[in-house]
């Protein structure tokens, strides 16, 4: 379904309390013929005044902040909800490496529902 993923990251960050959706690559190549076309349908459809930095973080480095980001991340294990205190929308590579406490905020390109 076309623009599944960007309508649920936009939903789930509409949630009270939820700063964080993590995204695989994957999932939005299964709906995207690029990141750079899921990139900007994301800018596109999200609320008006709102626009997302985008950012890359290599293995060793950690995220933090206040801002709102798009953050390709190379090591997912390095995502520590607490350190972040603005808006993130991470893309990786796969969730192997993702700490299970971080799972909660795995962004598919199907509703709950399906």
């Amino acid at each position: 379904m076309k623009n599944g993923l960007v309508r649920n990251i936009l939903h789930n960050l509409d949630k009270p309390s939820t700063n964080i959706a993590i995204v695989e690559i994957k999932e939005i190549l299964s709906e995207f013929n690029s990141i750079f076309e899921f990139l900007d349908d994301l800018q596109k459809k999200s609320p008006t005044g709102i626009f997302y930095d985008m950012e890359f973080l290599p293995p060793n480095e950690l995220d933090e902040g206040s801002e709102r980001k798009i953050v390709l991340m190379s090591d997912p294990s390095k995502i520590f909800e607490y350190k972040v205190t603005g808006e993130r929308i991470y893309i990786i590579e796969n969730i192997n490496n993702l700490k299970s406490a971080n799972k909660k905020y795995i962004i598919s390109n199907k509703s709950k529902g399906e």
